[in-house]
C-alpha cells in the first residue's frame, strides 16, 4: 500500500511542480514588468518636475529646458536625465524588508537603451505650442465667461462697433498726395522785373510744416511734459525672432502641435495674459514685477525694436495713424469746421493768386488743411493718453480740443487735460493694435521678451525658449538578464 501511494506523490509531484515553478516565475516576471513600468512613469513624472522656475514664477508656464543651463540643449541630455532617474530608483536598497519585496520582482534592474523619441518645443508651430498653453492658463484662471466686463472687453467691443478698420483703409494719405500733386503748378511765381525776376513761392499753406514735421519731432510734441523713457538697448538678433527665427536655426520637435486658432475670443484671452504679464509706457500695477531688460514690453511686441525709446516712438506712431482717420473723418462731417475750413483755404488761395496772377483751386488747399487739423487734434489725443487721460474712439460734438489757426504753431498748442471720462486708456488703445497684430510675429516677440528677462537670472545666460518643451515621449529597456521589457511613455502638462 505504502508503494501505490508513494508513486502516487511521485506522480503528482511530477505533475504539480512543474506548474507551481511555472506559476512562480510567471509571477517575478509579471512583478518585474510592474515595477518597471512604475519606474518609468515615475522617471518621466522627474523628468516634467525639473520645469524652468522662472518661466513658472515670471509667466505662469509650465516648460523643462533641454538645455538643463548649457548653451548646447539637446534630447540626448533629457534622455540622460531619464536613465539616471530610472537606475536610481532601480537601485537595490540595503534593508531586509525591502529585500524581501523585491526579490519576486527579479533584485537588481538596470535601464538601458534610454531614448527621447519626440518632443514637443514651446515654438513648434511658429509658436503656436506657447499660445496654447497661454490661451489654456488664461482658460483655466478665469473660465469661458472670465472676459466679460474687463477692459480688453471693452476696448475690443467698442472698437468692432466703431467701423475705425474701415476709415484706416481708406487710405487719408492718398487724400494727402491728392491734395499735394494739384498744388504743385502754383506753388511758385514770377518776381517782377522791378524784383529782379525769377521764381518766389506762391502758396503758404500752413499744413505744409505740419506734416514736414519728422516721426521724431511729432513724438516729442506727445513727450514734451520731460517723461523720462528707459534708455535701456538690446541687440535683437541675440533672440528668438529677430535671430535664430529669421535664420532658421530654430529647434524643432516631431510632435503634433496645436494650430493656430485665430478667432477674437481667443485674441481676447491672449490679450489679458500679455497685459498682466508684460509692461508698458503706463505700466497698470496689476502687471507682476520682476527684473527686465526693456521697460515698455508691450510697446516691443508691437514693434520689435531694440530700444524703449523706439519701440515707444513706432507705437505712438501706430496710434497716431488711427486718431488721425477718425479725427479726419470726424472733420469731414462737421458742417461748422467745414465752414472754417473753406474760409481759411479761400484766404491762402487769394494770397496765392495775387503772387501766380492766375486762379489757385481752394479744394485741395481745403483737403490738406483738413489733414493737418486732424493731425493736429491727435497730436492733442496722443497728449492726452501718455499723460494718463482718455480719449474716446470717436469724436463726440464738444470734445475737439485744438483750433485751426494752431497750425502755424503745433508745438506750442499741444497741452494735456483730463480727457474724456468714459474713454479709452493708454493701454486699451495698445490692446486693440495686439488684437490687431500679425499672431505668429506676436508670439515671436513674446518669445524674444522671456529669453531677455529669463537670461537675467542666475545660471540662465543661455537660455532659449525653443529649446523649452512641454511634451515628450520617452521608450527604455528595463530589466536583467534573461528578462527584458521595453518600455514606452507619453507625458507632458496637462491643462
Amino acid at each position: 500500500m505504502k508503494g501505490y501511494l508513494t508513486a502516487l506523490t511521485a506522480m503528482l509531484l511530477a505533475v504539480l511542480l512543474p506548474l507551481w515553478l511555472l506559476l512562480i516565475e510567471g509571477s517575478r516576471i509579471s512583478g518585474m514588468k510592474a515595477r518597471a513600468e512604475m519606474v518609468m512613469d515615475t522617471g518621466m513624472n522627474s523628468i516634467l518636475a525639473e520645469y524652468q522656475r522662472e518661466m513658472l514664477s515670471y509667466y505662469d508656464l509650465f516648460f523643462f529646458d533641454t538645455s538643463y543651463c548649457s548653451p548646447l540643449p539637446s534630447r540626448a541630455k533629457t534622455a540622460e536625465h531619464l536613465r539616471s532617474y530610472l537606475n536610481k530608483n532601480l537601485e537595490p536598497v540595503e534593508d531586509l524588508f525591502s529585500w524581501t519585496l523585491l526579490a519576486p520582482t527579479g533584485g537588481n534592474m538596470s535601464a538601458t537603451e534610454v531614448t527621447i523619441d519626440e518632443v514637443r518645443y514651446a515654438m513648434d508651430g511658429a509658436g503656436a505650442v506657447l499660445r496654447d498653453q497661454i490661451l489654456q492658463y488664461e482658460l483655466d484662471l478665469w473660465g469661458i465667461a472670465g472676459l466679460v466686463g474687463t477692459p480688453e472687453q471693452k476696448a475690443s467691443k467698442e472698437w468692432e462697433d466703431s467701423g475705425i478698420e474701415g476709415m484706416l483703409d481708406n487710405h487719408y494719405d492718398q487724400l494727402w498726395k491728392k491734395a499735394q500733386e494739384d498744388l504743385e503748378p502754383y506753388r511758385y511765381g514770377r518776381a517782377s522785373e522791378e524784383e529782379g525776376g525769377g521764381e518766389i513761392p506762391a502758396l503758404e499753406n500752413p499744413a505744409d510744416y505740419l506734416f514736414s514735421l519728422g516721426g521724431a519731432a511729432v513724438i516729442g510734441m506727445v513727450l514734451s511734459d520731460g517723461t523720462s523713457v528707459s534708455e535701456e538697448d538690446v541687440y535683437v538678433d541675440h533672440y528668438y525672432s529677430a535671430g535664430r527665427a529669421k535664420k532658421g536655426t530654430v529647434i524643432l520637435g516631431n510632435m503634433e502641435h496645436p494650430g493656430w486658432n485665430g478667432t477674437m475670443f481667443s485674441r481676447l484671452f491672449i490679450l489679458e495674459y500679455l497685459t498682466h504679464h508684460f509692461t508698458s509706457y503706463q505700466t497698470d500695477e496689476k502687471v507682476p514685477e520682476h527684473p527686465s531688460r526693456l521697460s515698455c514690453q508691450l510697446e516691443y511686441i508691437l514693434a520689435g525694436k531694440g530700444s524703449d525709446k523706439a519701440n515707444l516712438e513706432e507705437t505712438l506712431g501706430k496710434l497716431l495713424a488711427v486718431r488721425q482717420a477718425v479725427n479726419t473723418a470726424y472733420l469731414l462731417t462737421d458742417s461748422e469746421k467745414q465752414g472754417k475750413l473753406q474760409v481759411a483755404a479761400s484766404a491762402i488761395a487769394v494770397a496765392a493768386s495775387a503772387i501766380t496772377m492766375s486762379p489757385v483751386p481752394t479744394e485741395p488747399i481745403k483737403m490738406s488743411l483738413t489733414m493737418a487739423w486732424g493731425l493736429l487734434e491727435s497730436i492733442q489725443d496722443l497728449k492726452i493718453l501718455c499723460s494718463g487721460g482718455k480719449i474716446s474712439l470717436l469724436k463726440a460734438q464738444g470734445k475737439w480740443r485744438s483750433d485751426l489757426d494752431s497750425i502755424k504753431n503745433p508745438g506750442g498748442s499741444v497741452h494735456a487735460d483730463p480727457g474724456d471720462e468714459h474713454g479709452l486708456t493708454y493701454n486699451q488703445y495698445v490692446g486693440i493694435l495686439l488684437l490687431l497684430q500679425n499672431e505668429t510675429e506676436q508670439m515671436g516677440r513674446v518669445a524674444d521678451l522671456m529669453e531677455m528677462d529669463i537670461r537675467m537670472t542666475k545660471g540662465n545666460e543661455f537660455f532659449r525658449i525653443d529649446a523649452c518643451a512641454d511634451r515628450l515621449v520617452g521608450r527604455a529597456r528595463i530589466g536583467r538578464e534573461g528578462t527584458w521589457f521595453y518600455i514606452r511613455r507619453e507625458y507632458g502638462y496637462e491643462g
